[in-house]
């Protein structure tokens, strides 16, 4: 589910994709690069939650946090969304491949 602010519309504007999934940092999250870098508009953080999706304007990337044994992320991230279904998923994944739809399906 992507929230309702500007970045989480603009990465929901470049779906369907399918991405490359990497670790930014093991045992926490997962990540994947965007074809194009937002325009820097929002307010970051570093407060997540497990199942968390985040965008990273550095990247430009978006964290899937599966893990909640941190205090906050290691960089400023905006949040932009969260997964509703198991996110234990990606924790075991062992692929790199990931395809985003709009709505509520990721298959990975």
């Amino acid at each position: 589910m992507l929230f309702d602010n500007e970045t989480a519309q603009a990465v929901s504007a470049m779906l369907p994709l399918t991405v490359d999934l990497w670790h930014p940092a093991p045992g926490f999250a997962r990540a994947f690069d965007l074809p194009e870098q937002i325009p820097d508009t929002a307010e970051r953080t570093r407060n997540y939650e497990r199942g968390g999706l985040a965008y990273w304007y550095e990247g430009p990337s978006v964290a899937i946090f599966y893990s909640d044994h941190l205090e906050q992320t290691i960089v400023e991230v905006v949040t932009i969304g969260r997964i509703t279904s198991d996110i234990s998923v990606f924790e075991e994944y062992g692929g790199s491949i990931a395809t985003l739809n709009k709505g509520t399906q990721a298959i990975v």
